[in-house]
């Protein structure tokens, strides 16, 4: 009985024409690259891509500050030229429908959850070997680490989340 028909229309007109303009974007014709490579291998470990087209990255705020002005917010604005906005004090978001349709057609990584989805290195990664180090170094520098094995100097070895089985060997 409180509904306000005229408000509903206009909420729908407004949805509607923001799924047009959703519907339209092009996907990102961007030039394989280490830096493109490195930035797909941070959102593999540590994104999240949405199908309103926004791209989050959750960090360590006491660990990670640096390393996210120093490294991240450079390849994010070379690869995407978006502005980046900090959307809590724990993760940066940054909205483009094409880059995320770039994302989803080239490199196979669909919107929604990583690990539903079961997310895997694109395929052009393997291509070169700067490509394959780069996008491993960006999932080092988010999601894994390295440790000594039985407390041995010798032996080390590397570690993800076990999530994303497709990123385990």
């Amino acid at each position: 009985n409180n509904l306000n028909i005229n408000k509903l229309k206009e909420l729908g007109k407004n949805s509607l024409f923001l799924a047009k303009k959703r519907e339209k974007s092009i996907p990102l014709k961007l030039k394989k690259s280490k830096e493109l490579a490195e930035l797909i291998g941070i959102i593999l470990g540590d994104g999240e891509i949405r199908k309103d087209g926004s791209v989050r990255i959750s960090f360590d705020p006491k660990k990670d500050k640096d390393f996210l002005y120093r490294k991240v917010f450079p390849l994010i604005k070379r690869n995407s030229k978006n502005k980046i906005s900090f959307e809590s004090e724990k993760r940066i978001c940054f909205w483009n429908m094409a880059f995320v349709k770039y994302l989803k057609n080239d490199c196979n990584l669909n919107p929604g959850s990583k690990f539903e989805n079961n997310w895997s290195i694109p395929k052009w990664c393997f291509q070169k070997k700067e490509y394959l180090t780069a996008v491993l170094r960006g999932l080092f520098d988010t999601d894994g680490y390295f440790a000594y094995h039985s407390r041995s100097v010798d032996l080390m070895f590397g570690r993800f989340s076990e999530k994303s089985t497709n990123l385990l060997p």
